[in-house]
């Protein structure tokens, strides 16, 4: 089975939501997703390392990445965003492009 991470920049809840309905749609069909909002329905207080290692570990060791490409996730891309916002897909933004530039 596939192991996927879904890399994607929190705008709104509605947006937020269609992400999770995208990644439900993914696990019917028998896809491994690994989702922050999954995470959050096991551990509310969020993960022990914090979120800027958690999307990194993410990001670098999943086998595969899907991004929502949003404007908002490309701004952090290319380090567009303001500063102490969209912290978590800064962080995987950052770590894919470095996971792309390397393999």
């Amino acid at each position: 089975m596939s192991t996927v991470f879904i890399s994607y920049r929190q705008i709104d809840d509605d947006q937020k939501q269609r992400v999770r309905h995208f990644a439900e749609r993914l696990r019917v069909r028998d896809v491994q997703v690994v989702l922050d909002q999954f995470f959050l329905d096991t551990k509310p207080a969020g993960p022990n390392e914090g979120w800027p290692k958690w999307s990194s570990d993410r990001a670098q060791k999943t086998e595969y990445v899907l991004i929502v490409g949003t404007q908002a996730w490309f701004d952090c891309f290319e380090h567009h965003q303001p500063p102490g916002t969209g912290l978590g897909a800064a962080c995987e933004a950052h770590d894919l492009r470095q996971r792309s530039a390397c393999g």
